[in-house]
């Protein structure tokens, strides 16, 4: 794989490259309003709830959305699963992705121009941003999978490997329509991740582009799903246990209400407190472990992998520490301590 290098922007000081756009917006308008659906697993449902409307002429409908129902982001997070393949894979498909766009880069600049009325150099710098949002990650993903050299301690043999956590919620802005919410997704998927996408309401068609680009490149119907829609469907995400990850750029107010929403813990989010007199605490852990008991020191041992920390843990019950009494094989969880 070759060095990560950004992409380079359009030289629009030259005559050729400004009639080329122009071109592209031509056709841009030629094709008419996109038809944007609801995107989960094979299935699609178009419809138009959601009207976007070129903000510098708002009789000029850029595109027609379907709006997610409650159903719909049921369906998308039951049906969501991690992308489990090989790092490599995952790299080469986010590549594809990027050569998609290249080749439509124009295309996808003159959406841009008409959804959100951003000027020709901003769109064509978001495409690229875009572009090496998918190329930066792609090797990213290659370089996570080889791990890290870590200290070994002879007797020992130490490694290090990530795995993923499961859904991540992507609520994306309107103002770097592709750009940001290509990131984020991409993102979540180079890591292994299956992604659900909420785009803005004001920019559905873009957000439309970028799924393309990925299922074309290979993305299994199974990690990426696409809900058009307003606040409500977000909203509904960031409440679900299942949502592992939220990634939400966008205004102030919404990004309080989304941290005040995902502090709290429905039933059937694995977070672990432990109370008491103790030197560990171990808060929002959807977590994996093999713990083990030594019935001869008393002390409880195993290894959390909580998505961005790791760490070999231990206990033993000594005065008033606490006192692990319940373990599950499929995670540590701490149903009862006492001094």
């Amino acid at each position: 794989m070759k060095p990560f290098t950004n992409e380079p922007i359009l030289e629009l000081r030259r005559g050729a490259v400004r009639a080329q756009l122009g071109d592209a917006l031509k056709a841009h308008d030629a094709r008419g309003p996109l038809r944007v659906p609801v995107w989960i697993g094979d299935e699609q449902r178009t419809g138009a709830e959601i009207v976007s409307t070129d903000p510098g002429k708002p009789d000029r409908v850029v595109a027609e959305a379907a709006a997610a129902r409650p159903d719909e982001v049921e369906a998308a997070l039951a049906q969501a699963r991690p992308w489990d393949a090989p790092a490599e894979q995952r790299a080469e498909t986010l590549i594809r992705a990027a050569q998609w766009l290249r080749e439509r880069r124009l295309e996808i600049a003159a959406l841009e121009v008409r959804e959100c009325a951003k000027p020709w150099p901003e769109a064509d710098a978001d495409v690229c941003e875009a572009i090496d949002f998918l190329e930066y990650y792609a090797r990213g993903a290659v370089d996570l999978a080889e791990g890290a050299p870590l200290l070994q301690v002879p007797g020992e043999r130490n490694e290090l490997r990530y795995s993923a956590r499961g859904i991540v919620a992507v609520i994306s802005p309107w103002n770097f329509p592709v750009a940001i919410a290509l990131g984020m997704t991409a993102a979540a998927l180079a890591t292994g991740n299956a992604a659900i996408l909420k785009p803005a309401e004001q920019s559905p068609g873009c957000a439309l582009i970028l799924a393309q680009a990925l299922r074309e490149a290979g993305v299994p119907p199974s990690a990426l799903a696409l809900l058009p829609g307003e606040g409500d469907v977000g909203a509904k995400l960031v409440r679900d246990p299942r949502v592992h990850t939220i990634a939400f750029t966008g205004s102030g107010p919404v990004g309080l209400e989304i941290i005040r929403r995902a502090a709290e813990t429905p039933p059937g989010q694995n977070h672990l407190t432990i109370t008491g007199t103790c030197s560990l605490f171990i808060i929002s852990v959807p977590i994996s472990a093999d713990v083990s008991y030594d019935p001869k020191s008393g002390r409880y041992s195993g290894t959390y992998v909580g998505g961005d920390m790791t760490a070999q843990i231990s206990g033993k019950r000594r005065g008033d520490t606490v006192d692990f009494t319940y373990v599950e094989a499929v995670g540590l969880k701490v149903t009862k301590a006492t001094k």
